[in-house]
């Protein structure tokens, strides 16, 4: 389905996607001119705590006005929202359950379409046209790796289908997989500025903690990088598939109906958790809670979307009627996390957080 718009609208074909390189519906629109991408490890750190994460989304927006500012169609249709909001971007539209080898074209249109599409395309508007027909049998496999040995990536696509008088039919499936790269794997991912671990007075005095963490530790006191610990590239699988039938009876009537579902699972890292103490006199204390490892989140994601109508083109004028349904599922589970409840439990218990060590039934 076109996009309805006065603006001009910048269109991506299916040749221009191939030539790109890029692997991923993500990748190729978070390097557009104006388009702004904010990758799953990132999205997830916007909830109450870097380390209570939220959803993993991939998502993108134009013109740095926020994912809620940027409406996100498939064929025509709004795509369903991240189940999971967060709390500094709002709303968010995950573009990881979208393979490139569905995809037929992009269209694109910067500037206001809120008289049409509504408040959640201030910004613009990005309709994604999936593909409504093969030539013959097509497969190809594809795997990489960093030029570090690491965060290999491997994809499988197959499709088939026809195009023609009567019927056209699409038929596909994609298969991928990425390993993970840690955070301590590239030199470079560091924070501008260390954390100090220990006791920190209101007058500015500094006392290193006594416990200080291997690696942590040095002539100046005791140091926490903490962009070290976090992943770069998330472990992730995902298996998508996607079919699509229209039928021509003639006279202009058309009848069309297709399916899209996607699976996708990430696990990553986000360190250990990281936290300021403030005593009754003031001081602070931070840590870091190495006793319960590094936090762990695993995110398994499924999307649903049915559609089927039928229609009447004459010309330049004709029209359509459909049903849809579409589900957008997240499952978020957290390892390693601190809980607050326990950690009270045992500074009443004598436990000063970097100066004592914890008992272990606490």
């Amino acid at each position: 389905t076109a996009l309805q718009a006065t603006m001009q609208v910048e269109v991506i074909e299916r040749e221009d996607i191939r030539r790109s390189g890029y692997g991923s519906l993500f990748d190729l629109l978070r390097h557009l001119p104006g388009m702004n991408g904010r990758p799953p490890v990132d999205a997830s750190r916007d909830g109450d705590s870097p380390y209570l994460p939220g959803g993993a989304a991939a998502a993108t927006s134009l013109d740095g006005m926020g994912p809620r500012a940027t409406l996100f169609l498939v064929n025509g249709r709004r795509l369903p929202r991240y189940p999971m909001v967060s709390l500094q971007q709002g709303a968010l539209t995950d573009l990881g359950g979208l393979p490139l080898s569905f995809v037929e074209r992009i269209e694109l249109v910067r500037g206001g379409a809120s008289a049409i599409y509504g408040a959640d395309a201030m910004a613009g508007v990005v309709n994604i046209v999936l593909r409504d027909q093969a030539d013959g049998p097509e497969a190809m496999l594809q795997t990489g790796i960093s030029n570090q040995g690491d965060g290999a990536q491997y994809r499988m696509q197959a499709a088939t289908g026809n195009g023609g008088a009567g019927d056209d039919w699409f038929l596909g499936i994609d298969l991928q997989q990425t390993d993970h790269v840690a955070g301590d794997r590239r030199a470079w991912h560091r924070e501008r500025q260390r954390y100090p671990i220990g006791l920190l007075t209101r007058d500015g005095y500094y006392l290193p903690a006594y416990l200080c963490p291997s690696g942590m530790r040095e002539d100046s006191g005791c140091w926490y990088d903490s962009s070290r610990p976090r992943s770069l590239q998330p472990a992730s699988s995902s298996a998508a598939a996607y079919g699509h039938w229209r039928h021509d009876a003639g006279n202009g009537l058309h009848a069309h109906a297709e399916l899209r579902a996607s699976l996708a699972r990430q696990r990553y890292e986000l360190g250990p958790t990281a936290a300021a103490l403030r005593l009754a006199d003031g001081s602070l204390i931070n840590h870091v809670f190495q006793e319960g490892g590094s936090v762990r989140p695993a995110i398994r994601s499924l999307e649903l979307d049915l559609a089927a109508g039928i229609g009447r083109d004459r010309g330049d004028a004709g029209w359509e009627a459909g049903l849809s349904r579409q589900r957008s599922e997240t499952t978020l589970s957290t390892e390693g996390a601190v809980r607050s409840a326990r950690l009270f439990d045992a500074v009443a218990n004598g436990y000063i957080p970097g100066f004592t060590p914890l008992d272990p039934a606490l």
